[in-house]
């Protein structure tokens, strides 16, 4: 069984309009705002820095405590007025990463389709203490996802894989 078939309508909903919403914010800004809207895209916060905000914007991101869905995150990210610029490079790293985020930890029944608080306490570990970037993260994601009979898939050092 796929993941696709397991999802819920919402949730593929939510997963396509970040997406969509991303696209339309980059197609509607005026010429000068594309270009800062592609900056935005491409610039980063190092992980320590990143950690700090997700942990301090959290409750308001999160209000009732419940979880971030994509569909959640994108209304966030279309009201840049209401976060500072490291915010809001934080909100968009989180739209980049939010698969690899949300399945940190295995804490829904079914597909991971929420960034739960459980979520951002290991990602923050990861990130602080394990010295690891987002991207790091996600490439190690990648590795886990794919099959061991891949003559390209290579474990980490010592893994035994």
């Amino acid at each position: 069984m796929t993941a696709g078939k397991n999802r819920n309508p919402r949730s593929v909903q939510g997963h396509g309009n970040l997406d969509d919403l991303l696209w339309l914010h980059k197609a509607s800004a005026p010429t000068t705002g594309v270009e800062h809207v592609e900056s935005l895209e491409q610039e980063s916060l190092d992980s320590e820095t990143f950690a700090r905000i997700f942990i301090q914007t959290y409750p308001r991101l999160d209000p009732k405590n419940q979880g971030l869905s994509k569909e959640h995150l994108s209304k966030l990210i279309m009201r840049p007025d209401v976060f500072s610029h490291e915010e809001y490079v934080m909100l968009m790293m989180l739209a980049k990463y939010f698969d690899t985020i949300a399945n940190l930890v295995d804490d829904e029944p079914g597909p991971q389709t929420i960034i739960t608080p459980m979520d951002r306490e290991v990602l923050c570990q990861f990130l602080v203490h394990g010295k690891l970037s987002l991207a790091e993260l996600h490439r190690w994601r990648l590795l886990c996802m794919a099959p061991k009979e891949d003559p390209a898939f290579e474990g980490p050092p010592l893994s035994g894989a």
